[in-house]
This record gives C-alpha cells, structure tokens and sequence, in this order.
C-alpha cells in the first residue's frame, strides 16, 4: 500500500510541474498578444544577473 502512494504522489508532482509549465505558457502568449516586448534571452539572463549578482 505504502508504494502506491508514493507513486500516486510522484504522478501528482509530475503533473503538477507540467500545470505549472503550461500556465507559464498561456501568460507569457497572452502578454505578447497585449503588446508585450520581446527580447533576446542573452539579454534577460544579464538583467537577471545585474539584478541578482551586482
């Protein structure tokens, strides 16, 4: 009994991270559909590491 729970709740992590993912989608499709500016990646990582790195 003890191991299909622990494989019930591997199932639900699983599905919860592609959730997550899929939520990150639809947002960041939805932000470009309002107009949203996109950039380069090499540009966001250096802003995110000037803004979290000095």
């Amino acid at each position: 009994m003890e191991m299909r729970f622990y494989g019930c709740a591997k199932f639900y992590e699983k599905f919860s991270q592609i959730n997550k993912t899929d939520q990150a989608i639809f947002e960041a499709e939805k932000e470009v559909k309002e107009g949203a500016q996109l950039i380069p990646l090499y540009v966001a990582m250096n802003k995110l590491n000037e803004k979290y790195h000095g």
